[in-house]
């Protein structure tokens, strides 16, 4: 298994669009870190054991199985791992539930600026040391 490398960060996102515009946003302001990508959820498992992320940013509704079931199977294994919902679903409700799944973080696509999705991954993972 590969060891967890923090500055690896894996968008579970089923609009290409929307993950397009999030690997931007990250790419810009972070281009020392790793960013991975699934768009449906039978995928996601995989690439964790292979890649192994400090962060995930989880859709909730995806393709296969919901991101609030693949972020308990993920939490099991790798508790470690900061994992932020990120979705249209903006409910108290799939709050609650984001949570209860193990979700670290619950964010809003409607609300959620890109400023303040930089300001979470550099408060989760840091900077790594420039060489």
């Amino acid at each position: 298994m590969a060891e967890n490398s923090p500055y690896r960060v894996l968008l579970v996102e089923d609009h290409a669009q929307y993950r397009r515009t999030l690997h931007g946003i990250l790419q810009a302001r972070f281009p020392e870190i790793t960013i991975i990508q699934a768009e449906e959820g039978s995928g996601v498992i995989r690439k964790v054991e292979e890649h192994q992320p400090g962060m995930i940013f989880m859709d909730i509704r995806l393709p296969g199985i919901s991101g609030l079931e693949l972020t308990k199977m993920i939490k099991k294994d790798h508790p470690d791992i900061v994992i932020a919902v990120l979705t249209n679903m903006d409910t108290p409700e799939y709050e609650e539930a984001a949570y209860h799944s193990g979700a670290d973080y619950f964010l809003s696509k409607q609300t959620t600026d890109p400023a303040d999705i930089e300001d979470l991954v550099e408060s989760v993972l840091g900077r790594p040391e420039q060489q």
